[in-house]
């Protein structure tokens, strides 16, 4: 609802108009009126969900973002080490990913 109106008010403001505008509006409008109207036990409406997606912090407190604690990028850092060091040991041992696919070669569900 936000971003329609967000978008309805600048339309108007900077007199960008058109027939079409004006009946988005009015629809708009009407629905919302229509659902408010016919859903009064509703405690809250609008967006939801996206909560999991919060990032906390070390005392499971929600991150107030900024940059990230020198701790984490250390640990990515290391990360991107050993990644490193794996696949360059893997390289010089002249290992290759296989060909095919092991699995669906020999798994008799699967496609033939």
């Amino acid at each position: 609802m936000r971003l329609h109106n967000f978008i309805v008010d600048y339309r108007l403001a900077h007199q960008v108009r058109s027939d079409m505008d004006e009946l988005e509006r009015n629809l708009f409008d009407d629905d919302c009126r229509r659902f408010l109207a016919t859903e009064m036990n509703v405690g809250s409406f609008g967006v939801v969900g996206g909560e999991n997606e919060v990032r906390r912090d070390a005392d499971g407190n929600i991150s107030r973002g900024g940059r990230p604690r020198i701790r984490d990028s250390e640990l990515t850092k290391m990360g991107k080490r050993i990644r490193d060091a794996l696949r360059d040991k893997i390289r010089s041992g002249g290992h290759v990913r296989p060909p095919t696919n092991w699995f669906r070669n020999n798994n008799r569900f699967m496609g033939s």
